[in-house]
């Protein structure tokens, strides 16, 4: 089983979309997917019988899909990053970029730069991902992030006298 997912903010996420909906279709991909959307349109790929999904899911529920995964594909927020690093799950990350209008900025990819995970997890391209299904990178980390600060407490100091900074 995979588990997809693309986080909340408000800026669709089309390409690791596509690049799924390419694979079932070519029969490249046929285990079955947990995706979760936020604000991502799924379109005919919700209809496959390989896929569930929801736009939205509990924490909780998101920590048992990783656990019983066979490979993660998550966007590449800090938050995301950091819980499937803890959990010690196989992951890879699929960066939002501000080129397709997936963020406002690359700070996804500077993040994933930032924790050495650029080179062996990231998809940049979809070629990326095919390799990484077919050979997911190890599950190593053992909360290997957690003593590096949080995107939020370097704002949050960067930034003072802010009441509350609305982080995604």
């Amino acid at each position: 089983m995979l588990l997809v997912t693309l986080g909340t903010v408000e800026y669709p996420f089309q390409r690791p979309i596509s690049w799924i909906k390419t694979l079932v279709e070519r029969g490249e991909l046929t285990e079955s997917m947990f995706i979760q959307y936020g604000s991502t349109a799924v379109g005919e790929l919700s209809r496959s019988p390989l896929v569930q999904s929801a736009s939205l899911i509990p924490q909780v529920e998101l920590i048992q899909l990783a656990k019983q995964a066979r490979l993660v594909i998550t966007h590449g927020g800090d938050g995301s990053v950091r819980l499937f690093s803890r959990l010690g799950v196989r992951f890879v990350v699929v960066p939002r970029l501000s080129a397709y209008g997936e963020h406002t900025d690359n700070h996804q990819l500077q993040l994933l730069d930032s924790f050495g995970l650029a080179k062996n997890h990231a998809c940049l391209a979809f070629e990326d991902l095919q390799r990484h299904l077919q050979s997911p990178p190890e599950a190593s980390f053992n909360n290997k992030f957690s003593d590096v600060p949080r995107l939020s407490k370097h704002l949050e100091a960067a930034y003072p006298g802010r009441k509350q900074l609305q982080l995604r």
